[in-house]
This record gives structure tokens, C-alpha cells and sequence, in this order.
């Protein structure tokens, strides 16, 4: 251990109750980096997944493990930590947002189509119907004052004393008309979106992603230098 001043290692191996630092290789050198990372990231600062959270304060502790705080004590360090965390980390989410959308490597197409369509219909009935109907008469008016025939020769028109021939022909017509109009309109609309992995590299997007994302991490990270001890060479 440093004599004068503390490395991140240190606090580390004390959060892990242990009083030596283990071996690269050893369990409790793995067992160390897990739980010193939980507590020494114990406060609340923003963050936009708890994957990335998780990743990044991996990536703050294997970069700065072997460097010097620049604070008197552990819980300046931290709270230098946490202040400079809650100030640039907005910014960086918007960042991690972008890295998302563009990079996404399960998602190569993402369409969004609306259709909407107003179908008005307009019928006009306009009919006319003409009705005629036509009426013949022909009639004998037949009288016998004379019993010859009897009755037989009336309907026979025999032995009349006078006869008259009554005809007629009568024509009607009706003529009417129907008129009307209907109107109506069909609406038709539908919105479809599609989106999800359609071909291509996956590999390839899954690189593009990974290096996005690390690019942002790094920047967090060179963003946190102030808070350790400056190295000369």
C-alpha cells in the first residue's frame, strides 16, 4: 500500500474486509473488484440503464484501479465522486441515447406507415312511370212487344220492335314520378409499424454498437482524472 497517500485498490480491499491485495488471478481479487465497486458506488448519481451503470463503474475501477486519490480521505474522495457524476452525467445519457438509436444491432428497420382515405358516395334516383289503361263497351239495347221468340229471341235480336247498339272505348293514363338522393362517405385508415432485424452483418452492428457505447464510457472516464493524483513522468 502507499504510505502517503491511497490508492483506489486500497479502498477496495477495505471495502472487502481484507487487510492484503489479493493476486490478479486469485477469487478474492474478483470477489474484491464486486464488492468494492458496490460500495464505493453506493449513492445515487443518473444513469440511463442499470446495464450500463453496472458496465461503467467496471470500466472506472480497471482504469483508475492502481491510481492515488487526490482527496485527504475516503469519504471526500466519494463525495468529489458523486458530485462530478450528478453534473456530467445528463449530458452523457443523451449521448448513451443516441448510441442506442443509431446503433442498435437487432434493429435494422424501423417503418412507420400511416394511411387514412375519406370515400364519399352520392347516388341521385330520379324515375317517371306512365300507367294507361284502356276501357271497351258494346251493348244491345233490344225490346219486343210482340211474344214471338219469347225471351230467346230478345237475346237473339229476333223479332225485335226496337234495338240499340250502345258502344264506347274509354282510354286513362297516370303518369308519376320518384325522385330521391343518398349520400354517404366510407372512412378506411390504418397505421402499420415495422421494425426489428431485417438481414445484414449482425456482427458487424454488434462492433459498431460495442465501440459507441465504449466511446461514451471513456469520456465519462477521462472526465474523472481530476480526481486522482496527477501522474509525471
Amino acid at each position: 500500500m502507499s504510505f502517503v497517500t491511497t490508492r483506489l485498490i486500497d479502498i477496495l480491499a477495505s471495502y472487502a474486509e481484507l487487510d492484503f491485495i489479493p493476486d490478479f488471478d486469485s477469487p478474492e481479487y474478483s470477489q474484491m473488484l464486486h464488492t468494492g465497486r458496490i460500495k464505493l458506488f453506493s449513492f445515487a448519481y443518473p444513469m440511463f440503464t442499470a446495464e450500463q451503470k453496472e458496465r461503467l463503474e467496471k470500466n472506472i475501477i480497471q482504469h483508475y484501479l492502481t491510481r492515488e486519490i487526490g482527496s485527504e480521505t475516503v469519504g471526500l474522495f466519494r463525495q468529489r465522486l458523486q458530485a462530478k457524476l450528478c453534473e456530467i452525467m445528463p449530458e452523457f445519457i443523451q449521448l448513451y441515447k443516441l448510441a442506442e438509436m443509431d446503433y442498435n444491432p437487432l434493429n435494422t428497420v424501423d417503418i412507420l406507415e400511416e394511411f387514412d382515405r375519406t370515400t364519399e358516395n352520392t347516388s341521385e334516383n330520379n324515375s317517371t312511370s306512365t300507367a294507361e289503361s284502356t276501357v271497351k263497351t258494346d251493348e244491345w239495347v233490344a225490346y219486343s212487344d210482340t211474344p214471338q221468340g219469347g225471351l230467346s229471341g230478345v237475346k237473339n235480336l229476333a223479332y225485335l220492335t226496337s234495338a240499340t247498339n250502345n258502344t264506347a272505348d274509354n282510354t286513362s293514363e297516370t303518369t308519376g314520378e320518384i325522385s330521391g338522393t343518398s349520400e354517404g362517405s366510407t372512412v378506411d385508415s390504418y397505421t402499420k409499424h415495422t421494425h426489428g432485424y431485417s438481414g445484414g452483418d449482425v456482427s458487424e452492428r454488434v462492433r459498431k454498437y460495442r465501440e459507441n457505447v465504449l466511446n461514451v464510457d471513456n469520456m465519462i472516464i477521462d472526465k474523472l482524472n481530476e480526481l486522482f493524483m496527477t501522474i509525471y513522468f
